[in-house]
């Protein structure tokens, strides 16, 4: 698993291990098998479809749907 740490993103890569990121996102994302600690996201009324991932300490500013 690719680990990515302390970036900020608009995109969320599959299968990657994120630390410390800041995402801003704009468009529907279907990520698979992801982890993401101390991230936070950004943005407006965001669709995101997760399966067999893991938030931690994470913030979400804005309106998601997981």
């Amino acid at each position: 698993m690719k680990i990515i740490k302390g970036k900020i993103l608009k995109e969320i890569e599959e299968e990657a291990q994120y630390e410390g990121c800041t995402f801003y996102l704009e468009k529907m994302h279907k990520k698979i098998r992801n982890t993401f600690t101390n991230c936070s996201f950004h943005g407006e009324i965001i669709p995101i479809y997760v399966y067999n991932t893991l938030f931690s300490n994470c913030s979400f500013n804005g309106h998601y749907f997981v």
